[in-house]
């Protein structure tokens, strides 16, 4: 890792898209809560089974907590998305394809931080629902469905990497 070259990589414009999404999200779900505060319940879900239920419970401002959680995740992924040099590669990073790789990288790094805060902001607005007794968990297939996003994202990223070899 030492003697990777550190090289300024650019956002694309689909970086650019997925970051302003991920801004309006995380906008979006701390307004949702803040709008909601004063209807929400003395008791919320804060952990689900496998198939979306509810299984444990707490006090509102364990919400907060479901808003500091992605507004770190958004942090430190913008972090490391600024500093590709330092990211784990199944490939040797040389000059003549570090450009490649670290964009790749940096690419994957989108797609992961918008399918973390997205699948946040859904908790959270179910969450909420729950709450007012207007749900009863997150769904049966939510799981499934952030669990296949997120290996499929890094599935496809890795063999674009080594494809970028």
């Amino acid at each position: 890792m030492r003697n990777r070259p550190t090289l300024p990589v650019q956002k694309t414009v689909i970086e650019r898209v997925l970051n302003i999404i991920s801004i309006i999200l995380l906008v979006g779900m701390i307004g949702y809560v803040a709008a909601m505060w004063g209807s929400i319940g003395d008791r919320v879900p804060i952990h689900f089974n496998a198939v979306g239920e509810p299984d444990a419970w707490s006090g509102k401002f364990s919400i907060i907590g479901i808003l500091i959680v992605p507004v770190a995740l958004y942090m430190f992924l913008t972090f490391l998305g600024n500093r590709p040099h330092t990211h784990n590669y199944l490939v040797e990073i040389t000059e003549e394809n570090a450009q490649r790789q670290y964009k790749n990288s940096c690419l994957m790094l989108s797609w992961l931080k918008i399918i973390l805060i997205a699948t946040f902001a859904y908790d959270t607005w179910r969450t909420v629902d729950i709450s007012l007794d207007r749900a009863n968990g997150l769904g049966t297939y939510s799981a499934v469905v952030f669990i296949g996003l997120l290996f499929g994202t890094i599935a496809i990223f890795i063999f674009r990497s080594i494809r970028l070899k």
